[in-house]
């Protein structure tokens, strides 16, 4: 019974590692990244969204619901 429990807490302690390991790497979405192949033609028109917003604590989010709502 005592292996039991020493399995399980080593698979805890592998699981939270790779879940804090896995938050160092590089963002999916960057602010000079072109997302579309319209991108380029909504931004000569001044049309384009912004690809972060600020939240009411001052943190950027991913500006999702911007991004894909109809012009």
């Amino acid at each position: 019974m005592a292996g039991a429990a020493g399995r399980g807490g080593a698979t805890l302690l592998a699981v939270g590692g790779a879940v804090v390991l896995g938050g160092c790497r590089d963002p999916l979405i960057t602010e000079n990244q072109i997302r579309s192949p319209f991108h380029r033609y909504d931004r000569v028109r001044n049309q384009d969204a912004d690809t972060f917003v600020r939240d009411e604590f001052g943190r950027a989010r991913p500006n999702v619901a911007a991004r894909l709502a109809p012009r």
